[in-house]
C-alpha cells in the first residue's frame, strides 16, 4: 500500500510539472502551424524567433496566434509555406512510436511529444513494485507455514528436513495425519496404510476403488495383476516416513498453519495479477501510441488518462486507469 500511495503522488508529480517538448508545427490552409515535436537545431531557431516575429532564415516571420498556433506572414503571391526535407525526414512515425511504447510504456508518447507518458512510466513502475511485494510477502508467509509444519506436525517424520511441492503441504491442511507408509514394518515387503481418515489410507481407498472394484471387505489376491496395480498406484502417491506427519493434539496450530498457507497463496495470486496488469500497460501504451500518431495529434496536451485508487477486499485498494484517447475532430486546422 506504501508503495502505491508513492507510486501515485510520483505519477501526478509529473504530470503537473509538465513534460511537454517544445514544438514546431505542420502547414496549415490557415499558414498557421499544427504543433509537432521540434525536430533539429534548425527548429531551435525557429523557436527563439517566433516569440518576438523576427525573421527566420531571413524569409519568413512568424507569430504566435491568439489559439496557440504558431502563424506565418507572408505577402501575396508567395508560394505556400513547406517544411524542410529534413525536418520532414525526421518526423515522428507512428510505428516507432508503437514500437516503443511496446517495449516501455511512455516511451512512444514522449516520442511524440504527448505530456501524458509520465502516467504510463509511473504505472508500469507501480505495478511491478506490486508484483515484487506480492511475491516477496507470499514467499515468507510460505516460509512460515512451511516451518510451523517441520517444528509441529513433522516431528514424526524421519531423517533430515526435506520439503515437498504445493500438493503435500495443502494435504496437510485437510489431514490430520499422512498415516503410516509400512502398516506393519515386521512384515515382508510394504503393507498399505488401511485407516481411511489419514493420507495414505484414502490413497489406498482410491487406489482399490480404481483398480479393484468391489467390497473393500472382501480379501484380494496380492498376486493379481489388479492389485499390482493398485500398490503401484499407492506407492506413487502415499508419503514415505521422511514426509509423514501428525498434528496430534495441535488442532489450533493446524487452523494456523491453514490460514498461512490461504494468505501465502493469495499472496501469490496477486503478483500474478500484476503481470497481467503490466502486460496490459505495455498493450495499451502501445496501441495509444499508435492511434495517436495516425490521427496526427501529437503534442496533445489536454488531460486523457486518469489513475483512480479504488477500495478493495481485505483492507487492500486498487488501481483504475480510466483512458480517453483524444478526437482527432478537436484539431482543426
Amino acid at each position: 500500500m506504501r508503495w502505491s500511495v508513492l507510486a501515485l503522488v510520483f505519477t501526478w508529480g509529473l504530470l503537473a510539472s509538465g513534460s511537454g517538448r517544445p514544438a514546431l508545427g505542420q502547414i496549415s490552409d490557415a499558414g498557421c502551424l499544427k504543433p509537432l515535436p521540434l525536430l533539429d537545431a534548425r527548429s531551435d531557431v525557429l523557436r527563439r524567433d517566433q516569440g518576438r516575429g523576427g525573421e527566420v532564415e531571413g524569409r519568413q516571420r512568424y507569430f504566435i496566434a491568439p489559439s496557440g498556433e504558431l502563424c506565418r506572414t507572408f505577402n501575396p503571391g508567395d508560394p505556400p509555406p513547406t517544411l524542410g526535407q529534413s525536418a520532414v525526414d525526421r518526423a515522428p512515425t507512428p510505428g516507432r512510436a508503437f514500437l516503443f511504447s511496446a517495449i516501455l510504456p511512455g516511451a512512444g508518447q514522449w516520442y511524440l511529444g504527448q505530456d501524458r507518458w509520465p502516467a504510463y512510466v509511473a504505472i508500469e513502475a507501480w505495478a511491478w513494485i506490486q508484483l515484487l511485494d506480492w511475491r516477496r510477502e507470499g514467499h515468507k508467509l510460505e516460509d512460515q507455514y512451511k516451518d510451523l509444519a517441520w517444528f509441529v506436525a513433522r516431528r514424526v517424520s524421519t531423517g533430515p528436513r526435506t520439503d515437498a511441492g504445493w500438493e503435500y503441504y495443502e494435504s496437510m491442511t485437510k489431514f490430520q495425519s499422512s498415516g503410516a507408509f509400512d502398516s506393519d514394518p515386521l512384515a515382508p515387503g510394504v503393507q498399505p496404510e488401511e485407516d481411511p481418515t489419514t493420507f495414505n489410507g484414502s490413497m489406498w481407498v482410491l487406489a482399490r476403488e480404481i483398480y479393484l472394484p468391489g467390497d473393500l471387505e472382501t480379501p484380494v489376491d496380492v498376486g493379481s495383476e489388479p492389485y499390482q496395480r493398485a500398490f503401484s498406484y499407492y506407492l506413487s502417491r502415499a508419503y514415505a516416513p521422511e514426509l509423514a506427519w501428525d498434528w496430534g493434539a495441535n488442532a489450533l496450530l493446524q487452523e494456523e498453519y491453514a490460514a498461512l498457507i490461504q494468505e501465502a497463496d493469495e499472496a501469490l495470486r496477486s503478483s500474478t495479477r500484476m503481470i497481467g496488469m503490466i502486460l496490459a500497460n505495455h498493450l495499451l501504451a502501445a496501441v495509444d501510441a499508435l492511434v495517436s500518431g495516425r490521427l496526427g495529434i501529437a503534442g496533445e496536451t489536454e488531460p486523457s488518462l486518469e489513475l483512480l485508487l479504488l477500495p478493495g477486499p481485505y483492507n487492500r485498494q486498487s488501481l483504475a486507469l480510466h483512458v480517453r484517447l483524444p478526437s482527432p475532430f478537436s484539431h482543426g486546422h
